[in-house]
């Protein structure tokens, strides 16, 4: 009877730990997927930071005569005031 007792204990034990294991496993397995699906998102928006900083040097490159003109009218006019 107390062979009984001391088995029982140690299979409630034994399943105990093993209920835990798996547990752990599927906590980490849902963490990883998180990481993962966050990974992809990311991934996918990739393509439009690119589109964005191409669309970003074109503007650029074309505001920047208007930008270099606006300087260079600005620099005339200040030795202009200078002068007088």
């Amino acid at each position: 009877m107390t062979l009984l007792i001391v088995l029982g204990i140690a299979a409630f034990g034994i399943y105990m730990v093993y209920v835990t294991v798996l547990k752990r496993r599927n906590t980490t397995r849902e963490a990883l997927s998180s990481i993962d699906v966050q990974l992809r998102k990311r991934h996918d928006l990739i393509p439009n930071i690119v589109t964005l900083a191409q669309k970003f040097m074109t503007m650029k490159k074309n505001c920047r005569p208007i930008w270099h003109n606006a300087i260079v009218c600005r620099g005339r006019e200040l030795s202009r005031a200078s002068i007088k």
